[in-house]
């Protein structure tokens, strides 16, 4: 692979920790943490994952959706960003370009 705009030896602790493990920015986290308060959601957030629906027709479908996959939605975008191991080409580059 050519070089990188950012090679996954640059990328910061608070996101790709020490046991190799995506994580989600402190300030993402943190407001994530808030919203789910404010909502009543937080308790349910904790809790396992039975049904992972897309969206929802009805406010409360969709508060459990945000609830249970937000996330794993800013993981994606993270690991495409950041591609820790290297296995997405350029798109990390693309990202980080626009």
């Amino acid at each position: 692979m050519t070089d990188r705009l950012l090679p996954p030896s640059i990328i910061p602790v608070d996101l790709w920790g020490e046991a190799r493990r995506l994580r989600l920015s402190p300030h993402l986290a943190n407001a994530y943490r808030a919203v789910l308060e404010d909502c009543g959601l937080y308790e349910t957030a904790l809790t396992e994952c039975v049904n992972s629906d897309i969206g929802g027709e009805t406010a409360e479908e969709t508060a459990q959706h945000f609830t249970r996959n937000f996330s794993g939605s800013c993981g994606r975008v993270q690991l495409a960003m950041l591609d820790p191991h290297e296995h997405l080409d350029s798109a990390s580059d693309l990202f980080i370009r626009a």
